[in-house]
């Protein structure tokens, strides 16, 4: 009998509960072991030298910098450890120039200006939305998850859109980290989407999937261990309503209930590497009808509001 059975024997049930909440190695579930895998891969630091870990971490640096030159009581003085890592990040990628790439390059350049004592940044009046509050509202209200899908092709161009869209998301210190990959074609999405439990109430259809993944290279672990869910779900709800504004319905499906096979298999399918966590899937098409949607909380019962002097 291994530990685990012994322990199991003699104590009391709610102590079990107890010691498995608190992640007691002795009795952890080996779920909890699969699912920190990706994670324990990555923090052994063998991808520190990939070029993708560099721009973001560049970026990261960047992003720093910029946090403290475009403050209004700007002054010289600070910030040269993480100058000094941009430095060396910029030697490093001095052979690739994408647009990060260069928009970092161009935030370390002011840096250096302003610490020689030049003028301060000269700071642009605020973007005017292109919507109302009353019409962004409305087109986030107008989006549903629909199964009645027609079994027309689904343009790859509309993929491109979608990455678009949630290369704009909000991510912690530019890191920029979700991606996507995208199965066009009937048999390549029922290959993909198959792995996802949740497929299972779909038709034989279906022209186009995406699984998203988010690549754990730049984050610090495990001291980071929730930011890259975080950042890579903005860019999913701004793929998703993209989707919507060009005639798509986007249903996502969960991976929590995936196992190893799946895992191993989607990986296969999709080329996804190592070193990406896979988040959730997509089942993409047009779709043949407006699903009632579910009826929401009322939003007063999710907001607090914590007030000064109180």
């Amino acid at each position: 009998m291994n530990i685990k059975k012994k322990l199991r024997s003699v104590l009391p049930a709610s102590w079990i509960r107890s010691l498995s909440i608190l992640r007691n190695p002795c009795l952890l579930h080996k779920t909890y072991g699969q699912r920190l895998a990706p994670f324990l891969r990555v923090s052994a630091g063998a991808h520190a030298s990939d070029v993708d870990t560099l721009k973001a971490r560049l970026r990261m640096y960047a992003h720093i910098l910029e946090k403290g030159i475009r403050r209004r009581d700007f002054e010289p003085g600070h910030g040269s450890a993480i100058h000094s890592q941009a430095i060396t990040c910029l030697a490093r990628l001095a052979c690739n120039d994408d647009e990060s790439v260069r928009w970092a390059r161009a935030i370390v350049a002011e840096y250096e200006v302003l610490q020689r004592g030049a003028p301060t940044h000269k700071f642009s009046p605020p973007h005017a939305s292109p919507l109302t509050a009353e019409q962004s509202l409305a087109f986030l209200q107008s989006r549903s998850s629909c199964r009645d899908l027609s079994d027309a092709p689904v343009p790859e161009d509309a993929f491109l859109q979608m990455a678009e869209a949630a290369q704009q998301a909000a991510t912690s210190c530019n890191r920029q980290t979700l991606r996507m990959f995208c199965a066009s074609g009937n048999e390549a999405a029922l290959g993909l989407l198959g792995c996802f439990k949740g497929f299972t109430g779909f038709g034989r259809g279906v022209q186009a999937g995406i699984v998203f993944a988010v690549d754990l290279r730049p984050y610090d672990f495990p001291r980071e261990l929730f930011v890259p869910a975080v950042d890579s779900s903005l860019g999913v709800q701004n793929a998703v309503m993209q989707a919507h504004a060009i005639g798509l319905s986007v249903t996502l499906l969960s991976w929590g209930n995936s196992t190893p096979a799946d895992e191993e298999k989607l990986r296969r399918l999709a080329g996804i590497p190592d070193y990406c966590l896979i988040l959730v899937g997509a089942v993409v098409g047009f779709p043949l009808s407006n699903p009632e949607k579910p009826a929401r909380m009322p939003a007063r019962d999710i907001l607090r509001i914590i007030r000064s002097g109180k």
